[in-house]
C-alpha cells in the first residue's frame, strides 16, 4: 500500500483517503461498510473515501482493494511561473488578485475538500455536453488545474 500513516494523531479521527479498485456494486458495498464514499474518480477507478482512521485496517483487508493513497492538498512550486508570467511586475503595479474570479473551461471540477471548507469556493458550475448543473469531474483533468 502507499497510504503513509501517522501514528501521532487521534484514531477517532476522520481522514479522507483514495481507494483504488473496481468500481462495481460489491466494492462500494465492503467500502460502505468500513467508511463512506463521499465521490468516485472513474478515470483512475478509485473512490474518495471517509473513513475514522481506526478503521484503516478494515479497510486494508478488502479483497478488491488495489492501493490506498492519502487525499493530500497538493501546491504547486510558483518559482518558474511567476517569472515568466511577469508577476514581480503586476504585484509592483499594485495588483494581488485579491477579489479576482477566475473561470476554467476543461473537464470539470470535483468538489474536494480544498474547494469547498470552510467556505465553498466554486460559484459556478455548467457541464457543456451532459448539461449537468452539480460539480463533477468525470476525468479528472480540470480538478488537478485547482489554485489556491
Amino acid at each position: 500500500m502507499s497510504l503513509k500513516e501517522d501514528n501521532n494523531s487521534d484514531c477517532d479521527e476522520k481522514i479522507q483517503i483514495i481507494v483504488e479498485c473496481s468500481l462495481d456494486k460489491e466494492a462500494a458495498t465492503l467500502i460502505n461498510q468500513i467508511g463512506k464514499i463521499k465521490r468516485s474518480i472513474s478515470c483512475i477507478n478509485a473512490y474518495v473515501v471517509e473513513i475514522n482512521k481506526n478503521d484503516l485496517e478494515k479497510l486494508k483487508n478488502i479483497k478488491c482493494l488495489r492501493a490506498l493513497y492519502n487525499n493530500t492538498h497538493i501546491t504547486a512550486q510558483m518559482n518558474k511561473a511567476r517569472k515568466t508570467v511577469n508577476a514581480d511586475y503586476a504585484q509592483q503595479k499594485g495588483f494581488s488578485g485579491k477579489n479576482v474570479t477566475i473561470a476554467i473551461l476543461d473537464t470539470g471540477i470535483a468538489p474536494l475538500n480544498d474547494f469547498v471548507y470552510p467556505k465553498n469556493r466554486i460559484i459556478c458550475f455548467k457541464d457543456f455536453i451532459n448539461n449537468k448543473s452539480e460539480p463533477y469531474d468525470d476525468n479528472g483533468h480540470g480538478t488537478h488545474l485547482r489554485y489556491k
